[in-house]
């Protein structure tokens, strides 16, 4: 039996990836697509994305291939897969939703 100096308890750590959604998928510059991928390349997982226009959600669909998709970010907030959401609206909006992400439990990134 050991002295207990050295005695170090097995911590159990999560190894699953960061599950990810933006929120807003925009034409203009394609940022959406863009922190979408970054954030895969980061050890991260997209598995989701709103965007009030149902056409953008079609677009998201084409680049990320089962991603799931939202035009209602409440909808977006409710699922429970969701770890992080990517704010990515234009500046008026970004304090209401970033408010309503952080009260839904999910972790916020703002693209200013």
């Amino acid at each position: 039996m050991s002295s207990g100096r050295n005695y170090r308890p097995k911590m159990k750590t999560e190894t699953r990836p960061i599950r990810s959604a933006v929120i807003g998928y925009g034409g203009a510059f394609n940022m959406g697509r863009g922190h979408a991928n970054w954030m895969n390349e980061a050890g991260m997982q997209t598995i989701a994305a709103c965007d009030i226009d149902p056409a953008r959600m079609e677009a998201a669909r084409l680049d990320f291939p089962g991603i799931r998709t939202y035009t209602d970010v409440d909808d977006l907030l409710r699922d429970p897969d969701v770890d992080l959401c990517v704010v990515i609206l234009p500046h008026n909006q970004h304090a209401e939703i970033a408010i309503r992400c952080a009260e839904a439990g999910k972790h916020v990134v703002v693209e200013k």
